[in-house]
């Protein structure tokens, strides 16, 4: 959960004023998300039905797990 916590964090200090890990943080680790490697677990659909989250908020999480994941593989190639 730590990394799902800072990678939170690290978002927020990325986009200040966000708030990404208040608003994310309980239904990640609700949904069963506790590293990046388990954002697949959590869908857009889910997030926005069971926890009420906008969806273009949503989307722009998405976005952004995606560019941290692409860095990351660019990174070890």
């Amino acid at each position: 959960m730590q990394a799902q916590q800072s990678f939170l964090e690290e978002l927020d200090h990325i986009k200040l004023h966000q708030n990404w890990s208040k608003r994310f943080l309980v239904p990640l680790r609700r949904m069963g998300v506790q590293s990046l490697g388990d954002m697949d677990m959590a869908t857009p659909e889910s997030l926005h039905i069971f926890f009420k989250l906008p969806p273009v908020l949503i989307m722009d999480l998405f976005v952004r797990v995606n560019d941290i994941i692409e860095s990351i593989h660019h990174t070890k190639h």
